[in-house]
């Protein structure tokens, strides 16, 4: 008989026998048994392909979303690529933190992978993100920081709702905004940003805004940063509420009415606005209605509406108790019908025009809730004009469009989407009045959800007793797994008993 020997680590097996094996082979089909019994949370941060119709990606999971975002960034689809959101996408992580979010376009190992395709949100929203400093992208020798990096070469992002925090920190020049760092030559519509922008800068420059940090060219319409968050910039240059610093954008219908105010310091050359931190674009239609005000130290020029403007101006409203001027400095450009306003006057005027997402029963009918920022003023009806609206799907739901409103009837359950295209008239800042001479004609998209009639429950028909005891057998998942682990911990030992 083989010898034990006690201080030999040899000695902490058994040689394999013929036995062992049949009873470790055993052993290894349970496990496989036991283990799949339990459920695991499927990992999307690998990202899974959406499908595509009609050459457009259809995302509807927070993976496809990953997968659409990796697939631009390294290069694997076009940059061109066309997207559109099926659903609300929520990408939270298991505890409830929000995931790291690396933004959509950029330069990565010195090739340049900036989005140049249209994402069309469909009236859905992304949320659960953080953008933080490790997540960055580069463009040239600076970076970028949004849900997207760079956008170029005529993009477009329309219909979409973000509610992902911005919070980063860079040695070096950044764009950072929430929708978007940096644009070149696209456009935004009909799009909405409600979170947090946390930006500083200890070097190069920083231009920083609640939507976007530069657009450059290109145009943003009827857009809305709204919410509870707010700007805080620790960063040299071009800070704003709305955009850091327009360079040849057109900005027209947009509103920035966050809870949060704007908090901007820097120690070489700040400029900052409640709108816009500096100004070399257009900007009409568009007012800074926030509770906060504007905080700035170690600033330049600072304006309740714009820092600096080389550019136009027309048409607009800021909120009086948020600085002490309009503009903090008209360099050269244009400045036409700028007006402060009180918080009250504000409640009174519209200037962006979304429709929110509605839910009906089958056999049912509701209004579709259109919401109106900066205010919701009883004379809505002024405002805008409804042209034409229909529904993607009429088996779902059929609408009834009026002037001014818009009700959805459900025929059966399902998804559906509602199409208007809108007009809306302007406010004149300057006399207060609303004018339809020059109005905008925006398209807005909404979901639709078409719940199943509830169906009255059948009584449950009594159960036949036995006439005979029966033995009980369980039928829970529970039972079958405690059986399970039994018999494992029952063969544990015959694996490590002893040849005699």
């Amino acid at each position: 008989m083989r010898k034990y020997n006690k201080d030999s680590s040899q000695n902490c097996s058994y040689p394999p026998t013929k036995s062992n094996h049949k009873l470790l082979y055993l052993l290894i089909l349970l496990l496989i048994s036991f283990s799949s019994t339990i459920g695991y949370a499927p990992a999307w941060a690998e990202g899974t392909e959406p499908i595509s119709k009609d050459n457009v990606y259809q995302i509807g999971t927070a993976d496809e979303l990953v997968w659409f975002r990796d697939s631009i960034n390294s290069g694997d689809i076009p940059a061109s690529s066309d997207a559109k959101l099926t659903a609300n996408i929520d990408l939270t992580r298991a505890g409830g933190q929000p995931s790291r979010w690396q933004p959509i376009g950029g330069a990565f190992n010195g090739k340049e992978h900036y989005y140049e395709g249209t994402f069309d949100g469909c009236g859905h929203s992304v949320k659960g993100y953080t953008v933080t400093s490790a997540d960055m992208v580069d463009i040239y020798d600076r970076k970028a920081a949004g849900f997207f990096g760079v956008l170029s070469n005529g993009a477009t992002v329309k219909r979409l709702t973000l509610l992902g925090d911005v919070n980063v920190a860079s040695v070096v020049s950044i764009y950072a905004g929430g929708f978007a760092g940096i644009t070149y030559n696209s456009t935004i519509t009909n799009c909405t940003y409600s979170a947090i922008i946390n930006v500083s800068n200890s070097g190069g420059m920083g231009f920083v805004g609640g939507f976007v940090g530069y657009p450059h060219g290109g145009k943003i319409v009827n857009c809305i940063y709204s919410g509870t968050g707010g700007v805080t910039s620790q960063a040299n240059y071009y800070t704003g509420g709305f955009v850091g610093c327009s360079e040849g954008c057109t900005i027209i219908n947009c509103t920035y009415s966050s809870t949060g105010g704007i908090s901007i310091s820097g120690d070489i050359a700040a400029y900052g606005g409640g709108f816009v931190g500096e100004n070399y674009g257009t900007i009409i239609n568009c007012v800074f209605s926030g509770a906060g005000i504007v905080s700035a130290s170690g600033c330049d020029k600072v304006g309740g509406l714009v820092g600096v403007n080389h550019g136009t101006i027309t048409n607009c409203g800021w909120l009086n108790t948020a600085a002490s001027e309009d503009v903090g400095l008209n360099n050269g450009g244009n400045k036409t019908d700028v007006v402060s306003l009180d918080s009250k006057e504000f409640t009174r005027i519209v200037t962006t025009i979304l429709l929110n997402e509605t839910t009906v029963a089958e056999g049912a009918s509701t209004e579709v809730n259109i919401t109106t920022y900066p205010g919701k003023p009883d004379d809505i009806a002024k405002y805008f004009t409804i042209i034409s609206a229909d529904t993607s799907d009429n088996a779902v739901a059929t609408i009834a469009a009026g002037k001014s409103g818009i009700i959805v009837s459900g025929l059966k359950a399902g998804v559906t989407e509602i199409l208007a295209f809108v007009k809306l008239n302007t406010f004149n800042f300057k006399d207060k009045t609303i004018s339809e001479n020059t109005p905008i004609e925006t398209e807005l998209i909404s979901p639709v959800t078409v719940e199943a009639e509830p169906i009255s429950p059948i009584p449950p028909t009594p159960p036949i007793q036995p006439t005979t005891p029966q033995p009980h057998s369980g039928g829970s998942s529970g039972c079958n797994m405690g059986t399970t682990a039994i018999v494992l911990l029952a063969l544990l030992p015959l694996l490590y008993r002893k040849k005699r």
